[in-house]
C-alpha cells in the first residue's frame, strides 16, 4: 500500500478509519483491543521487538510464494516505519 496510489486515498479518508474504529468498538468489544489507539497520532504499524524475529523467519520461509521480486523483510519494516510516521502526523 505504501508504494501505491491507495496510500494517498487512505490518508485523505480518515473518516472511514474512524467509522471502522467505532464499529469495531461497538460490535467487537475486547479488553485487549485498544480501539482508541487505532487512529492518528497513536497508530502503530511496526511489530513489537518480541515479534520481529518470528515474523522475519515466517516471511523468509514464505518469500518464494510472492510473485515477482519480493521486497526484503527489512524493506517492508522500513516502509511500515515511514507510513507509521506519516499517518501519525496527519492533521484533521
Amino acid at each position: 500500500m505504501g508504494l501505491s496510489d491507495v496510500k494517498q486515498a487512505a490518508y485523505e479518508n480518515l473518516d472511514l478509519l474512524e467509522q471502522v474504529v467505532r464499529f469495531k468498538d461497538r460490535f467487537y468489544p475486547s479488553r485487549s483491543a485498544h480501539y482508541d489507539k487505532a487512529t492518528p497520532p497513536y497508530l502503530r504499524l511496526i511489530p513489537t521487538p518480541s515479534n520481529i524475529t518470528a515474523l522475519r523467519q515466517d516471511y523468509e520461509s514464505m518469500r518464494s510464494m510472492v510473485f515477482g521480486n519480493p521486497p526484503s523483510f527489512d524493506e517492508i519494516i522500513a516502509q511500515l516505519k515511514q507510513m507509521e510516521t506519516e499517518m501519525n502526523h496527519l492533521v484533521r
